[in-house]
């Protein structure tokens, strides 16, 4: 039995004929980058472009493994920079434009200030759906002072608070 059929179910056989092939890929992975892709990460695909081609090899035809295999690799390693780059393009489709940063939200992290700018997005948004008497109450919550405001507004604290629980608890159903 050849190596490359032994190589489908044996992992030593696998192992010596990566390592056969080992130069060739290491020739073509010098042409692919990718950010976050290191040299191992190239191989590991490799390694999966191997086991493809081990199991799909047919080699009655006549067909050397070498030139299979070198087509089963690039397209494998092809395929990896088609998937990151439409990945690349979907994020930068569905990107929105930051407004500048405000000086006192300088020394946050990009994500902690993308993260707040969601949150007043998130607030306006649910703010939007109380009533002028409920948005009053909830302010007036947020700032200590619902003591001091008319019995009707206190009385809004309730609904309020049930509003914003299930405002939340939809918010975390759908996300």
């Amino acid at each position: 039995m050849t190596l490359v059929k032994r190589a489908a179910h044996d992992s030593d056989a696998f192992e010596a004929l990566f390592a056969q092939y080992q130069p060739m890929l290491i020739n073509m992975i010098e042409h692919y980058h990718l950010t976050g892709f290191d040299r191992d990460d190239w191989l590991q695909e490799s390694r999966a472009a191997l086991l493809r081609a081990v199991i799909t090899f047919n080699g009655d035809t006549g067909s050397k493994f070498g030139a299979y295999f070198r087509l089963v690799a690039h397209s494998q390693l092809n395929g990896i920079v088609r998937l990151n780059l439409a990945l690349k393009r979907a994020i930068d489709q569905n990107a929105v434009l930051m407004p500048t940063v405000p000086e006192n939200k300088v020394r946050e992290t990009p994500r902690a200030y993308e993260d707040s700018l969601l949150m007043g997005i998130e607030l306006h948004e649910f703010l939007d759906t109380l009533s002028a008497v409920e948005a009053l109450s909830f302010w007036a919550e947020i700032n200590g002072t619902l003591a001091q405001q008319p019995l009707k507004v206190q009385r809004a604290r309730e609904r309020t608070r049930r509003k914003l629980e299930n405002y939340i608890a939809d918010y975390h159903r759908f996300s």
